[in-house]
This record gives structure tokens, C-alpha cells and sequence, in this order.
């Protein structure tokens, strides 16, 4: 990949993929610790049994996985050196929601900041398998929709939760089908191999790659593991401000590191984990 051009296409489709980050051994690895994590009833507050949260802090076993030297690279070239890992993660088991912008619950708080051109708000998937087209695992994206405002359908979703609510059971039933529904022009499946990364803008029209299989081998069990990251500048306040403030984000109340963090991690911890006192002073 040329010198500044995962930027360009991240800037261009609003996402990209960095291509075989982690090796076999680490993601059989990855796997087994996934595996291990869900076969055990949560035990944090707000957690369920397929989605789990803040794993970067709550699983040592995993956490070292964002220091590898060419995700960390790939993170300062789209958020900058000083680019902040937000307090916003989460790891899934077997999950396929549908169509969605990440930014829907900002504009359902009455918040827009997301549309200022200087506001970055990126979401890193770091799928455990192939994206296949029968076994799913992966990313559908619309490219480009990052530079769109939302659309009607999407603003009264926000708007009116009864809405929202209705279709995804509607679509969960199979009364309804999530392409009509959601019917998004010029979407493609995102080619990710196990070992890739993908980063994705949070205003891209995304869903989960749709299972067709009837069945899943355990071979083909969809892990995936999501944190969000931003450049340091005032947007990122704004958003855990307003993540912090979400009735359903439970694990960020009276929100703290793991003690002994930053010898652990080492200067990224000091330097790239989201604190209130990081954002510049011209906030």
C-alpha cells in the first residue's frame, strides 16, 4: 500500500481495510480467548450473553492486541499521532444486526456535531474469520455515505424509538426483509480475511454481512471485537460526553483505567487513552 493512501480511501469510501495485521497463531488465539470469555455468564453490569463491553480494560488477555505495530500505524495515519482510543468498546458473539449509522443516537439527543467537517468519529472492527458469503462474519458498507446527511427514514428512526422498534422485530421475524426496509444503492460486502482490520466512519451506512447458511460451524462462529477512535480535538469530549451520559452505556458510570494501565501498556497508555484533560485547552 502506498505511502498516505489508506487515508485517502478512508477519506474517499469512509473506510478501509488494513490488510493481515494479525497472523493465524494470534487470531486462533484471538478465538479460543473469545470463546473461553462467552461460554462464561457476564459478569459486569449491562453486559448480555452475546455482547460484551469495554474489553480493552476488562480482559487482560485481549488487550494487548491494540499495540501491534501496524494497527497502531494505521490509527495515526487516519486519526494522527495524538489519536485517542475512546471509551467505547465492545466484543460480540454471533451478531448480524442490519442497516444503521453509529452517529443515530447523537441525532436522537438533538446532537450534530457529527456533521462539522473537522469531527472524525471512527469505529475499528477486528473480525476472528473470513467475511464469507454463506457464513457471513464481516462488514456490509455503503462507500461514500459518510459524506451524506442522514436520510428521512433514518432521522425519524432516531426520532420516534416506537419506530425503530417495530421494524427491527419486524425484521427479526422475517415478516419484513432488511434490504426493503433499508434499501441502501450502491452497498457492497467488505472482502475481510481473518487477520484483517477494518475502520469504518461512524456516519457510513453499515450493517453486520447477512448469515445465509442455516447452520454455523464452529469454525465459522462470528467474533467480533469493536473500539471507536478519534483525533484529539473537542469532538472527542463531545462524544464521551455524550456516551457517558447514555442510560444504556452502564459500564461508563464512575468510569476508571485498570490500575497499573499505563506500566502494562506502556506510553500509548499515557499518551492515545481518551482523558478529559488531554483535549486541548482551547476547548
Amino acid at each position: 500500500m502506498n505511502q498516505g493512501s489508506l487515508k485517502q480511501q478512508f477519506e474517499k469510501d469512509g473506510y478501509v481495510v488494513v490488510p493481515a495485521v494479525f497472523n493465524e497463531a494470534e487470531m486462533a488465539q484471538l478465538r479460543q480467548a473469545t470463546t473461553e470469555i462467552f461460554e462464561k455468564q457476564p459478569q459486569y453490569p449491562g453486559d448480555r450473553s452475546n455482547i460484551r463491553f469495554d474489553w480493552i480494560m476488562r480482559y487482560p488477555q485481549l488487550r494487548r492486541i491494540v499495540l501491534k505495530e501496524k494497527l497502531l500505524n494505521a490509527l495515526k495515519e487516519v486519526g494522527g499521532d495524538d489519536f485517542l482510543f475512546l471509551p467505547d468498546a465492545a466484543f460480540m458473539d454471533s451478531c448480524y444486526g442490519g442497516w444503521h449509522r453509529d452517529t443515530g443516537p447523537l441525532e436522537h439527543a438533538g446532537k450534530f456535531f457529527h456533521y462539522e467537517p473537522d469531527c472524525l468519529l471512527v469505529n475499528v472492527a477486528i473480525y476472528l474469520q473470513t467475511n464469507d458469503p454463506q457464513y457471513a462474519g464481516g462488514l456490509d458498507v455503503v462507500p461514500g455515505s459518510h459524506k451524506t446527511q442522514a436520510t428521512w427514514w433514518q432521522k425519524k428512526k432516531s426520532k420516534v424509538p416506537w419506530i425503530k422498534f417495530v421494524l427491527h422485530h419486524l425484521i427479526k421475524r422475517k415478516f419484513l426483509s432488511d434490504d426493503f426496509v433499508h434499501s441502501r444503492k450502491g452497498s457492497i460486502s467488505i472482502p475481510s480475511a481473518s487477520g484483517d482490520v477494518v475502520f469504518f466512519n461512524h456516519q457510513c451506512d453499515h450493517r453486520a454481512t447477512q448469515l445465509k447458511a442455516p447452520q454455523v460451524p464452529e469454525s465459522r462462529r462470528k467474533f467480533a471485537l469493536f473500539f471507536s477512535f478519534s483525533p484529539n480535538n473537542k469532538y472527542a469530549r463531545l462524544y464521551v460526553d455524550h456516551i457517558r451520559n447514555r442510560s444504556d452505556n452502564i459500564f461508563l458510570k464512575n468510569y476508571a483505567y485498570p490500575e497499573g494501565l499505563s506500566k502494562e501498556l506502556g506510553p500509548v497508555a499515557i499518551q492515545n487513552f481518551y482523558k478529559d484533560e488531554l483535549i486541548p485547552e482551547n476547548f
